[in-house]
């Protein structure tokens, strides 16, 4: 597992990530994709089982289709963050910022896993195991796995996820 410390984007308006994600909604998706977590306390070990079902035996103008999973991090706080462009709340009153969905670690390689959709006998998909140690100083309860595909288009211009 490689830990990686991310990229933080801020939008300065509500009203910008909403266009977005309305945009975002018109996409249809092809691929429906699910984990399940089982994490052991006295060990901090974490199973990951991701899935993925489609009707389709491969995704529409898309080849080379690859797996991510990381995990993230909400309500970490930091003091390094300067910027006059914070949103309402996100400045606590001990001069700290409060910084979520961080990613913590890569459970794949940043540029994901290669899986192909097999058929199933009642659609087509994948599936896929991980195993991951988590460091004590991650707050387990303000933890998330976070799991999408994506393929690149057949002329190389689009990219299409799928989470």
């Amino acid at each position: 597992m490689r830990e990686a410390a991310g990229i933080c984007y801020f939008i300065e308006d509500d009203y910008e990530a909403s266009v977005i994600l309305d945009i975002c909604r018109q996409v249809p998706c092809y691929l429906n994709i699910s984990a399940a977590l089982d994490y052991d306390d006295a060990t901090r070990q974490l199973k990951i089982d991701v899935n993925a079902h489609s009707a389709l035996s491969q995704m529409i103008h898309q080849n080379d289709l690859r797996l991510t999973v990381y995990v993230v991090e909400d309500s970490l706080r930091s003091s390094l963050q300067k910027t006059n462009n914070l949103s309402v709340g996100q400045l606590n009153d001990d001069g700290t910022y409060t910084q979520n969905g961080v990613i913590r670690s890569f459970v794949t390689d940043v540029w994901g896993e290669q899986v192909s959709l097999v058929n199933n006998g009642t659609d087509f998909g994948f599936d896929r195991h991980y195993d991951v140690s988590l460091p004590e100083e991650w707050n387990t309860d303000n933890l998330r796995i976070v799991a999408f595909a994506f393929g690149e288009g057949v002329q190389g211009a689009v990219v299409t996820a799928y989470y």
